[in-house]
């Protein structure tokens, strides 16, 4: 449960990372936050659960991001706090599985917007401190 919870943090980092791409404005943003609204999804490396997948789902509005993450574990949360620079965003994770709840920080990149390069860092419940990075793609 807990590499799930640190896998999400990830995804969401990384999809934060997304929204500060050079593409185009996600609904009344300037012209230089990327859209990255949508299901991103794949795979992280948690310091604590290891490998796992994750999947999330954006909405953005101008620079602001929210969503919901699930993981291969059964894990699920929601993302907010996102803030966006250049291709570079910044984003907060709340997991809330029952039992295994926990709150995560990360930076993300976009690359081609369509690939999210993120690192996080955080606490949990069931796993204590944890750290990781991963990479997350479009669909």
């Amino acid at each position: 449960m807990r590499k799930s919870i640190i896998f999400l943090s990830l995804i969401l980092l990384l999809l934060a990372i997304s929204c500060s791409g050079g593409g185009s404005s996600g609904g009344g943003g300037s012209s230089n936050v990327a859209n990255v609204s949508g299901t991103w999804s794949g795979s992280y490396n948690s310091s604590v659960f290891g490998a796992r997948t994750a999947t999330l789902n954006l909405m953005q509005n101008g620079g602001s991001v929210t969503g919901t993450y699930s993981s291969s574990t059964g894990a699920r949360g929601t993302v907010s706090s996102g803030n966006v620079s250049g291709n570079t965003a910044t984003l907060t994770i709340t997991v809330t599985t029952p039992g295994c709840s926990g709150s995560f920080s990360g930076t993300a990149i976009l690359i081609n917007d369509t690939t999210l390069s993120y690192s996080y860092t955080g606490v949990s419940t069931c796993g204590g401190q944890e750290s990781g990075t991963g990479n997350l793609t479009k669909r």
